[in-house]
């Protein structure tokens, strides 16, 4: 008989998830100040010329985007807080899952 695949829930270390919420979060802030105080085209690698808008627009993408990021690791740091202990009866993936369930706690 074949067993259907195992499914063990993701839980990052919460230290993961504020460092790396703390780290875009200024990325984002950077950018962001870049983007509104920027006068200047830009090149990037020589490939890639931007006017003085165009390079405008781009700072702005990236500093939406890095603040993207930061509600993701707010979406998992809520989620982190919220974790609740997989039950032995949910287990079924033998002691792998179990091992990695007890490891994170």
């Amino acid at each position: 008989m074949i067993q259907p695949p195992c499914k063990i829930p993701y839980r990052p270390r919460w230290t993961v998830v504020v460092a790396s919420g703390v780290f875009f979060a200024v990325c984002a802030l950077v950018i962001a100040e870049e983007a509104a105080t920027n006068d200047r085209g830009l090149i990037l690698e020589g490939i890639f010329r931007f006017s003085p808008h165009g390079a405008t627009v781009f700072y702005w993408v990236l500093a939406g985007l890095s603040a993207l990021f930061v509600l993701a690791a707010l979406f998992l740091a809520v989620g982190a807080a919220q974790h609740r202990p997989v039950s032995a009866t949910r287990v079924r993936c033998g002691d792998l899952a179990t091992r990695l369930s007890s490891d994170k706690t």
